[in-house]
């Protein structure tokens, strides 16, 4: 089933607003919460749009031809859009997307349900104007940032996308063994003489990490996503379709189980830095034996809240990526070759005037 929130107003679409945290009707302005679409209210809903869909068009199906991005990243489904009836062609992956000709937000319930299902979501915080104002903002950083960027009709597109994450609890058994030095010198007469103290430092350890992250979408990047944390769980909310509503989202493409190797790493580093910092008083540390036991104690699905931001300049394509919830930005910025080459030129014709007047003095 494809989902598209009617306002009871006018029948318009709705869509979340991340500041009033509401469904919205851009229209005549109907206001509608996300717990007033759960329970009765909100299945009584989904029964209208259901039968309202399946009386005017086929439900969704999977293109028969098999198309593969680029990346492989599998299938593309054709579907019809709930609002106007035109035909969808999207990744078998997506859970929200826009119709091509309306622009109505839809919601694909299937890769939403069952397994596919996410626990909990943290909603966008950021609307979309206050994103672009912290992006201008963080550009101004740059001392060779081309003018250009700090201007909003140069950028391409903006866009809000939930991506799927797992979130781990780890209760880990580990034992260290190290080699520590201290040095302490002493000088007699004429003589200084330097003494190395060695140490076998032996940790036990138990430790038990609490949702650790790691990103489940192949499109965004792992370090990319990982630049972009923390994020603040105490925004974590119990998952509801409404909040998608206006934004891009994706189920995700790596099970919980596929992503535990790069969890485990993460695991095992953390551990690592732990019993480091119980190893003080010492001039060197060297880890000389480690058993590190991580225990998987439960994963849970979850969808974060990311801003991407496109930008041209000088025929290269950047992507700035945004934490939806925290503000926190990701990206590189481009060097304006004019403003390096003023700056270098002042710089240089400022050590011309100060070597002259050195040698004058």
């Amino acid at each position: 089933m494809i989902l598209n929130y009617k306002c009871p107003g006018c029948g318009a679409s709705m869509v979340y607003d991340a500041g009033k945290k509401w469904l919205v009707c851009d229209y005549c302005g109907t206001q509608v919460s996300v717990e007033q679409l759960s329970g009765e209210e909100k299945e009584q809903l989904e029964k209208e749009l259901q039968e309202d869909s399946f009386a005017q068009m086929p439900e969704m199906e999977t293109a028969s031809d098999e198309a593969v991005d680029d990346d492989g990243r599998g299938e593309f489904r054709a579907c019809h859009c709930p609002n106007c009836g035109a035909q969808m062609l999207t990744e078998e992956t997506t859970a929200a997307a826009f119709c091509a000709f309306c622009g109505s937000p839809v919601i694909f319930e299937k890769e939403l349900s069952g397994e596919k299902r996410p626990a909990a979501i943290i909603p966008f915080q950021i609307q979309k104007e206050e994103a672009v104002g912290r992006f201008l903002k963080w550009t101004k950083r740059g001392m060779f940032t081309p003018a250009s960027l700090n201007r909003t009709y140069t950028m391409e597109k903006i866009t809000g996308i939930y991506v799927p994450f797992w979130l781990y609890d780890y209760q880990v058994n580990a034992r260290y063994g190290a080699h520590g030095t201290r040095i302490r010198h002493e000088v007699r007469g004429d003589y200084r003489y330097t003494h190395t103290d060695h140490f076998r430092i032996q940790r036990e350890m138990e430790v038990q990490f609490e949702k650790i992250p790691s990103d489940a979408s192949k499109k965004m990047p792992d370090e990319v996503m990982d630049c972009l944390e923390p994020f603040d769980y105490s925004g974590l909310k119990e998952f509801q379709m409404p909040y998608l509503s206006g934004f891009l989202a994706d189920r995700y493409d790596y099970t919980g189980t596929q992503m535990r190797g790069r969890v485990e790493k993460r695991v095992e580093q953390y551990t690592e830095e732990e019993a480091r910092r119980t190893m003080t008083g010492y001039a060197t540390v060297s880890i000389t034996y480690r058993d590190v036991r991580p225990k998987n104690t439960r994963m849970m699905y979850v969808l974060f809240p990311v801003w991407t931001i496109q930008y041209t300049y000088r025929e290269k394509n950047y992507t700035f990526t945004m934490n939806g919830q925290t503000g926190k930005i990701f990206g590189t910025l481009p060097v304006s070759m004019g403003k390096a080459a003023a700056w270098f030129a002042g710089m240089t014709a400022t050590f011309t005037v100060l070597l002259t007047i050195i040698q004058l003095l």
